[in-house]
């Protein structure tokens, strides 16, 4: 992304002579394969680059590990490419990452009271009309996608998911205390601690926080361009294919490739149909198995809140019930190997 991608630019643009390592994840020929725009800085940083594909297979063989180590259930799978992230740096003796987590909020726009400094329709309109119409209808047909998927979602959990009070009354409680932002570096601290790695994040530094919210609107945002100030200070240091850039990934898998492999099959039916899931109060099992079993069969479509409810009952197996089997790695002599497809490749 372009923050991330600023943060090597900049070291390079300030320490030439200075050897720079990236790490990151592509899936080359999915949609959301980010490759070309890595391969771009690493051509103008003459950095060393490593790559990460995480497949079915990996996903699979860690996905206990990768619950416990979150200690709590998470919407998500972008967190998985977060912990393969800190695992290959791991391997590779990497001790300290640099991030570019903090920039979106740090130079969003903000909507205040004051009505010369609001985001109005009117403003909205103009920008997106600035673009011409084929970025509007691109935006628009985005929009509804998502507004479709969080149909769908809500459709779903309606159908197999069962209220509970007392559930909504401590996510009540966690609302109070919530900081925008802040379950990301969670997230990532606690993958960062389980592979020891310690990341830094400049766009949380103090100082910038400070200036970035002093900063105005036009300054965030202008004719339609995000991220407006920040884009003009990094022209002549990042390229100008990631400098341009108007769309935004992260850490995104293929969620359905790694959630339907032959093994996670077998994980989600011996999951979906044991007692203990059964027995939950939190949804309909029967439901789920005719569930999963149609998102298999081609019958629905790909869905976050099937990984949720699999998180969910891996996460309370190992943290209330005391499985066995998912409070011990299978394997726990495998956790100090590298991947088989790193061996041999280790620099």
């Amino acid at each position: 992304g372009i923050d991330s991608s600023s943060i090597v630019c900049a070291i390079h643009h300030e320490y030439p002579d200075v050897n720079i390592r990236t790490l990151s994840m592509v899936y080359p020929g999915k949609p959301n394969d980010e490759s070309k725009y890595v391969n771009i800085i690493v051509a103008a940083t003459k950095a060393k680059a490593e790559y990460i594909s995480p497949n079915a297979d990996d996903f699979a063989n860690d996905l206990f590990d990768l619950i416990r180590t979150q200690q709590e259930p998470f919407q998500g799978l972008a967190i998985y490419g977060q912990y393969q992230i800190k695992k290959y740096a791991h391997y590779w003796g990497i001790k300290i990452l640099m991030d570019g987590a903090g920039a979106d909020t740090l130079l969003a726009p903000k909507l205040a009271r004051k009505p010369d400094n609001m985001i109005t329709f009117d403003r909205i309109k103009n920008c997106l009309f600035k673009e011409g119409f084929r970025e509007l209808i691109r935006k628009t047909i985005l929009f509804n996608q998502t507004r479709n998927n969080r149909k769908q979602n809500n459709a779903i959990a309606e159908k197999v998911l069962f209220c509970k009070d007392e559930l909504l009354i401590c996510e009540e409680d966690r609302a109070k205390i919530n900081i925008p932002k802040s379950s990301y570096n969670l997230r990532n601290d606690r993958n960062g601690t389980r592979w020891g790695i310690i990341t830094r994040t400049p766009f949380f530094d103090r100082s910038i926080q400070e200036f970035g919210a002093s900063l105005p609107n036009e300054w965030r945002i202008q004719n339609g361009i995000s991220k407006y100030i920040f884009r003009q200070s990094m022209t002549g240091i990042l390229p100008e294919g990631v400098l341009n850039r108007k769309d935004k990934q992260g850490y995104v898998l293929p969620d359905y490739e790694l959630m339907s492999s032959p093994s996670m099959r077998d994980i989600v039916k011996e999951i979906t149909h044991s007692d203990s899931f059964l027995s939950r109060e939190y949804w309909d099992g029967i439901l789920v198995q005719k569930l999963f079993d149609d998102l298999y069969n081609g019958k629905v479509q790909w869905n976050a809140i099937f990984w949720r409810i699999i998180n969910v009952e891996i996460w309370h197996r190992i943290y209330f019930d005391g499985h066995k089997k998912t409070t011990v790695h299978s394997d726990i002599n495998s956790l100090d190997q590298p991947p088989a497809q790193m061996q041999g490749k280790m620099s």
